[in-house]
């Protein structure tokens, strides 16, 4: 299992490169889930990681009409993973119309696509299931399952019983797709993450002083990573900023 740490700015990037983190993933912490940064801070995140680590990249959720300002911004090669997320009142059919119209924009350019859903979604927004559907039909790369409510910091394995989430990300896998799992991921979650299967985990509030809006901490990372590393029985070493597991 592979971490992801969130980054809203340069500075958060360097931190979480220097603490182990795998993924580099641009998101503005203050704008929910899927808050996107702007096209400069973007550019200051993928200069400040680079090339050391793969970089992801919130677009938020269709149907943002600023969507495509934001696909612009991305310099080919250099974001491996978008992130989308879809809109109350979005259905299955619109979703799909989204989800296919922004991987025919992304194909070539080296960026993968990743569909998000919530595990804490209502009835006015497409469930878990209809998100792998979608991103199976489209030829997307993963599946995210984060949550919405980022103000009560319950985890997602608090709204979603950790076997439900297991199943779930084992239903993705089956469809060829990375599954990925956020939602108030801490030292606590890592393990029950690491348990369910997940490709990858992201993390933000964790390893932030202050909370998720606060700065990222190159020791709160290499802490998680260590967390995780024990959790997964993987051997990692965390020497000079790098990480390698073997």
């Amino acid at each position: 299992m592979r971490l992801l740490v969130s980054v809203s700015g340069p500075e958060d990037a360097a931190a979480a490169i220097e603490g182990g983190a795998d993924i580099v993933d641009a998101k503005d912490a203050s704008q929910g889930a899927l808050g996107a940064v702007t096209p400069s801070v973007l550019r200051e995140i993928i200069s400040a990681v680079g090339g050391r680590r793969p970089v992801s990249a919130a677009l938020g959720e269709a149907p943002d009409s600023s969507i495509p300002t934001r696909l612009a911004a991305l310099g080919a090669g250099d974001v491996s993973f978008v992130k989308l997320g879809f809109a109350t009142g979005v259905n299955g059919h619109q979703g799909a119309a989204h989800a296919r119209s922004l991987a025919s924009a992304l194909a070539g350019t080296g960026t993968a696509l990743v569909l998000a859903a919530y595990a804490d979604a209502g009835r006015d927004r497409l469930g878990r299931d209809a998100v792998i559907e979608i991103a199976t039909s489209c030829g997307a790369t993963g599946v995210l399952l984060d949550t919405l409510d980022k103000r009560g910091a319950r985890p997602v394995f608090a709204i979603l019983d950790p076997g439900d989430v297991a199943a779930w990300v084992a239903e993705a896998q089956r469809a060829g797709l990375l599954a990925a799992l956020a939602g108030s991921i801490g030292a606590d979650e890592i393990a029950i993450a690491r348990d369910t299967g997940a490709d990858v985990a992201g993390v933000r509030g964790a390893v932030c002083g202050g909370g998720r809006t606060g700065r990222v901490s190159a020791a709160r990372v290499r802490a998680l990573v260590r967390r995780m590393r024990d959790a997964t029985g993987e051997e990692r070493a965390v020497t000079g900023g790098e990480a390698a597991v073997s």
